[in-house]
């Protein structure tokens, strides 16, 4: 995608996002209202839901504890202060699972001309933010829930309250490297520890605003700030100096004094002296007076950013796993829960695009929402569990109690001790019985001989 485009796709807001802003109760809810799947009834629907959600759950089990592991290395909480220095293909592998635990969440990365955009443009921090590039060896930024929404400022000094329509994100995942030979000045000045690894997880976060989330971004002076803090310390400053320069004379006149070059000093000569000094702490509180102005409105700016960053943010570092994990198993299940039952519903064979356009469409109507559904990875997974048949004209969804019946078998063989740690995409079709199955056998002839 181009700059340009990516700009345009930002101010604009015009491309629905991936994500579902739904509960998974909500949903089960909602599709058992659906007129279509009446007859199968609430308590199959979410029976088969909570099947589904076992499965994923396993499978994302020992994805969390995979990253937990990865991230031992490079977390920044660790005791000491010693640089966490790691090989870098350890750093790319744990990039690449979380990039896939973030995937499945539904964030998108966002590109460097966001991050570059937001640089030259406000949102609710109504100053200039840079980031420090410097400091990092690679930054990554992760964003869902794109949605155009009011963003509210203040201006001249609180009295006027603005409002502009723009781009909202729901979540932000910020992924900070920082560089390995940051030296030990430049730690205490940033607080940052080298070769540490930062995640941070924030909320309602506008597109121009993503430059401020960066730990250690410096606050520019808009134009107008220095022009309004420079304009009264020239007016103020030049005449006082102005008074000040024909004295610059008595001065040299007091330093030949000084030195033995000049005679004695008059009493005429002290009093202009004393009114010399008197004029030049008049200007250094002057000058004093000006920096202090600067040095607040500096500090106003900086807070805004550090107000923001505090009370938008959710987690960090460690404590982040559990928050995209259970995000990532909460939208696989959605989006398998919607694509089976709407195959159900239609009870023939459906096109991809034609069943992703019907989910979209009862979305926006049942719940206010623009979705782009992805279509083909809920499809990719329901033929795992063996929920749906794929034919020439499209795919077509297993009557709802066979669908119970083999997600109840799928959850069994993954559960048992033979499988332990086995993929969730492995074949479902196992000529032995699992141990969970075979129990249940021996126990159904204990209460059966005959």
């Amino acid at each position: 995608m181009s700059k340009d485009r990516t700009v345009s796709a930002i101010i604009s807001g015009d491309t629905p996002d991936r994500s579902l802003p739904l509960r998974r109760a909500d949903l089960v809810a909602a599709l058992g209202r659906h007129p279509a799947l009446c007859e199968t009834g609430q308590s199959k629907i979410a029976a088969l839901a909570r099947r589904i959600t076992k499965l994923f759950h396993l499978d994302y089990f020992s994805r969390r504890e995979a990253l937990k592991d990865l991230y031992v290395e490079m977390n920044p909480d660790r005791r000491g202060r010693d640089p966490l220095i790691v090989e870098d293909s350890h750093y790319r592998e744990f990039m690449a699972e979380l990039r896939l635990a973030l995937t499945a969440a539904n964030f998108n990365e966002v590109d460097r001309s966001e991050i570059d955009w937001s640089e030259q443009n406000m949102g609710r921090v109504r100053t200039k933010v840079l980031v420090p590039w410097d400091l990092y060896s690679d930054i990554r930024l992760f964003v869902r829930g794109r949605r155009m929404r009011p963003i509210r400022w203040r201006s001249w000094w609180g009295w006027k309250r603005n409002q502009a329509e723009g781009v909202v994100y729901d979540q932000v995942v910020l992924t900070a490297r920082v560089r390995d030979d940051l030296s030990e000045k430049e730690q205490r000045r940033t607080d940052l520890r080298a070769g540490a690894l930062y995640l941070k997880l924030f909320r309602d976060i506008p597109g121009a605003d993503l430059n401020t989330l960066f730990p250690n971004g410096r606050v520019v002076m808009s134009i107008l700030d220095k022009l309004m803090l420079g304009i009264p310390a020239l007016l103020g400053g030049i005449p006082v100096l102005l008074k000040l320069a024909p004295a610059l004379a008595i001065m040299v006149v007091v330093a030949s004094a000084y030195l033995g070059f000049h005679a004695a000093l008059e009493d005429d000569q002290l009093k202009k002296i004393i009114a010399v000094l008197s004029g030049i702490i008049a200007v250094s509180g002057f000058a004093m007076t000006q920096w202090v102005k600067w040095e607040r409105q500096a500090l106003k700016y900086q807070k805004q950013v550090a107000d923001n960053a505090y009370f938008k943010n959710l987690l960090n570092n460690s404590a982040f796993f559990d928050f995209i994990i259970g995000a990532s198993e909460e939208a696989e299940v959605k989006e398998v829960m919607l694509a089976y039952f709407f195959l159900l519903a239609d009870g023939r064979d459906v096109s991809p695009d034609d069943l992703s356009a019907r989910i979209e469409a009862w979305i926006e109507r049942e719940f206010r929402v623009r979705v782009n559904f992805d279509i083909h990875d809920a499809l990719d997974k329901l033929e795992r569990f063996d929920l749906c048949s794929h034919g020439r004209d499209g795919y077509r969804a297993v009557p709802i109690d066979i669908g119970l019946q083999r997600a109840a078998r799928a959850w069994a063989r993954l559960a048992d001790e033979e499988w332990a740690g086995a993929p969730i995409d492995a074949p479902l079709t196992d000529p032995q019985p699992s141990i969970v199955e075979r129990d249940a056998v021996t126990s159904a002839k204990a209460r059966d001989p005959v």
